[in-house]
């Protein structure tokens, strides 16, 4: 335990805000535990401003994670059991022996902390930064069937999925009987998926993702339809590199490998990311068990693309798989966008 906290190092996490102005009669019976490094400019800043907060009736205990042991070790617990990286500063609010609220970062907003202290709620209050992660409840995390799902919206990447159906249509032109082929995509495709997911943290997403891949997605949709010279020229190029590519045996595992680790759609990619946040909550037994089960649902689109893509024409199922993407693109926007409709 000491190994890993003697690792940390003070967070990037730093909010300034209004000056420390208190209304002289508010009084606060609260404990607030401040996990730093001796060292550390973050660390000195927050435990000067939260020494000014004694006057309202806020003890402030330094724990200087390079010197001394710390005895009260529940507020770390509670940040890695939620998945969040161990990052000091680290503030544990105290109200009447309980714990009540960790903020993790330099926040030096005294409105912030004023809200804080004088709101009440069940469980235990998360922050990053000031932006709420979540509320610990002290009960073990359920497995979280639910976020499998999104294993079905992941495997419907765009990028996947397009390079899967165009190597599938001329696989069955230059090779013929491609089923054999096809399982080693997905299986590949699939178990590299997991593996990333298994190893993953956290990545930023931009808002802005899903509306890039719904632009992207519209453009192959309108020239599935009605191809453009420019664009017939550029897929005859392509469909000339991936004929070549088809007859090498290994190229399913290739292209499977590809794509599940840089085959990340922008319209999706918040998906995979949500998934791999609910994951890391769980303990490793049970991570294991959600990437295997994540793994097998997302190999679904990819076996209907298969099935479509034997009865159909090229073209055609572009078009529909374009459909998909631009659909489920133009949702991640709203949703990550904040747009009410």
């Amino acid at each position: 335990m000491m190994e890993l906290l003697f690792a940390l190092i003070c967070s990037n996490v730093s909010i300034s805000g209004p000056s420390l102005a208190l209304v002289p009669t508010l009084s606060f019976n609260a404990t607030i535990y401040l996990y730093g490094i001796s060292t550390g400019i973050p660390c000195l800043k927050m435990k000067n401003f939260l020494k000014n907060l004694n006057m309202y009736g806020v003890k402030v205990i330094w724990i200087p994670l390079d010197r001394v042991k710390p005895n009260v070790t529940k507020p770390l617990d509670v940040v890695t059991s939620m998945g969040l990286p161990l990052e000091v500063p680290l503030s544990a609010v105290y109200q009447n022996g309980t714990l009540k609220a960790i903020v993790i970062g330099d926040i030096e907003n005294i409105t912030f902390w004023n809200e804080l202290l004088s709101s009440k709620w069940k469980g235990v209050r998360v922050y990053l930064g000031q932006k709420l992660i979540g509320t610990w409840s002290g009960k073990r995390v359920s497995f979280p069937f639910t976020a499998l799902g999104l294993a079905i919206i992941d495997g419907l990447g765009p990028i996947a999925l397009m390079v899967f159906a165009l190597y599938l249509a001329l696989c069955r032109e230059v090779v013929g009987n491609c089923w054999g082929r096809a399982l080693a995509f997905i299986a590949t495709a699939s178990v590299t998926r997991a593996v990333m997911g298994l190893t993953l943290s956290s990545l930023p997403v931009s808002p802005y993702y899903p509306a890039i891949g719904a632009i992207l997605a519209f453009i192959i949709l309108v020239n599935a339809l009605k191809p453009s010279k420019t664009v017939s020229k550029a897929i005859s190029k392509f469909v000339s590199f991936f004929e070549k590519l088809v007859k090498n045996q290994a190229s399913p595992f290739l292209l499977g490998l590809a794509v599940g680790s840089l085959g990340l759609s922008p319209c999706v990619v918040g998906a995979f990311l949500s998934a791999s946040t609910v994951a890391s909550t769980l303990p490793i037994g049970e991570k294991i068990v959600f990437w295997i089960l994540y793994a097998i649902l997302y190999s679904i689109p990819l076996g209907i693309a298969a099935n479509i893509i034997n009865k159909v024409e090229l073209r055609k199922a572009v078009a529909v798989l374009a459909s998909i993407s631009l659909i489920i693109s133009l949702y991640f926007f709203i949703t990550y966008s904040g747009i009410k409709l």
